[in-house]
């Protein structure tokens, strides 16, 4: 599927296919040659009827249908409601996008179109986000407004290259799956570009700003998939194939033609090659900005290394049982105002003595849930107490979580848990418990 570029055309590579088209990218131009794909734009609606269009499919959502699938005189077409029309021939690799936006508005709907043009050709595409670690790509998954988009921005500021945070292009190879960079640009509103771009924060509305970080021309190894969530399981959870199967088939993929028995079938083969040749984990995103940002070393930590190792010697292990057992047994004697002040007064002696580097505070939440199947009755509030002490002694600041609800009863059934640079560290966040305030460590 190729075919010679005309000279008023520029050539460019993106998704791993060679690209030519009239539009300027903000891409390097290829050398001239034969492209897999020669897409033009058309300002004028297809000069088609619907009832002359066999429909295939339609993705639909609360708001009404947002997209349609169809087939019309041997060509495919795909309807974005309210942006776009692709007519595409996918045996001789072109394409026509139809759209009524002003020529300002070719490049973003080209970012489009370009996912849907991979999916005709079988290919496997993920609604994603990839960023690069010296692990290889990690391909971030999330729904609309989780923040993938933005932790792309952040990342991409801390010197990690950004394959797309739109969507990503996966090939399986004999070496095992490998990610293609898409245009290199990140899609955010102001207030997250105030945070993590500042020279992009005046401009007005959700835009595009560039990637600052040089990215790899090449296929990249993909090292994991990560589902980003923003209220899940206080630590990184490794999901089972089956679920990360499901999950990429009816969430992330995209889908050129759903009356295509063949594309459906390799896209359901492929996926599940991808999920059994990769790891995947589910992973929550702190709330708000800057959590966000005072959270993003630890971030960069679980998207490398989601299953950390317990801690070196052990020296956590014993720490969190001797501190569970003292808080445990502190609650049975004193009231707890006074057994805060001695947490406090403990994290904030040993936290004086010099030490080395700072550790994950998710190291520090996994040995206090260890240290329960030692210490019994070790309640939330036991473990909160001992989660925060250790996390001060260590040079974390932290805070304590109180939160309430109406038991079956009709009592009230009290939680604690505890939450480090906007991550819950213990006690797994509120769920269902009302918010009722929360308390540092005084120091």
């Amino acid at each position: 599927m190729s075919g010679s570029v005309a000279g008023t055309l520029s050539c460019y590579r993106v998704d791993g296919r060679r690209v030519a088209t009239d539009v300027p990218l903000p891409l390097p131009r290829e050398p001239e040659g034969a492209a897999d794909w020669t897409l033009t734009i058309a300002r004028e609606p297809v000069p088609c009827e619907d009832e002359a269009v066999v429909w295939t499919g339609d993705v639909s959502q609360e708001s009404g249908r947002w997209g349609r699938f169809g087939r019309w005189r041997g060509r495919n077409l795909v309807r974005l409601e309210g942006l776009f029309d692709l007519v595409a021939v996918v045996e001789g690799g072109t394409a026509t996008l139809h759209h009524d936006r002003g020529r300002e508005a070719d490049a973003g709907m080209i970012r489009h179109a370009l996912p849907y043009l991979s999916a005709l050709e079988h290919r496997l595409v993920l609604h994603a986000a990839g960023v690069v670690f010296p692990e290889g790509a990690v391909l971030l998954c999330a729904e609309a407004q989780t923040g993938k988009s933005t932790l792309a921005l952040a990342l991409d500021g801390c010197g990690f290259p950004v394959l797309g945070d739109d969507h990503i292009a996966v090939e399986m190879g004999g070496a095992g799956p490998a990610a293609f960079a898409s245009l290199p640009t990140i899609d955010t509103l102001p207030a997250s570009r105030a945070v993590f771009f500042a020279a992009e924060a005046g401009r007005p509305g959700k835009a595009s700003a560039p990637c600052r970080t040089p990215r790899p021309t090449g296929a990249v190894p993909v090292h994991q998939l990560v589902f980003l969530t923003r209220d899940g399981h206080a630590l990184p959870r490794r999901l089972p194939t089956t679920e990360v199967v499901r999950r990429l088939l009816l969430d992330v993929l995209f889908v050129g033609d759903p009356g295509d028995a063949a594309e459906q079938t390799a896209r359901f083969r492929e996926t599940t090659e991808l999920a059994k040749a990769v790891p995947a984990y589910e992973i929550t995103l702190p709330d708000g900005l800057a959590n966000l940002a005072q959270a993003l070393p630890q971030v960069v930590r679980m998207l490398r290394r989601p299953e950390l190792p317990a801690s070196p010697s052990g020296r956590f292990d014993v720490l969190a049982v001797a501190w569970v057992a003292a808080i445990r047994a502190g609650l049975t004697l004193l009231p707890l105002p006074r057994v805060r002040a001695l947490v406090a007064w403990a994290g904030s002696v040993a936290r004086r003595a010099p030490r080395g580097a700072v550790p994950d505070p998710r190291a520090i939440g996994m040995a206090v849930q260890r240290a329960t199947r030692a210490v019994p009755r070790a309640t939330c509030m036991v473990q909160a107490l001992a989660a925060q002490g250790l996390l001060a002694r260590s040079g974390l600041d932290a805070d304590l979580h109180l939160g309430a609800t109406r038991s079956p009863g009709g009592g009230l059934d009290a939680h604690a848990w505890v939450e480090c640079a906007g991550h819950v560290v213990v006690g797994d966040g509120p769920g269902a418990h009302t918010r009722l305030g929360a308390v540092g460590l005084a120091r």
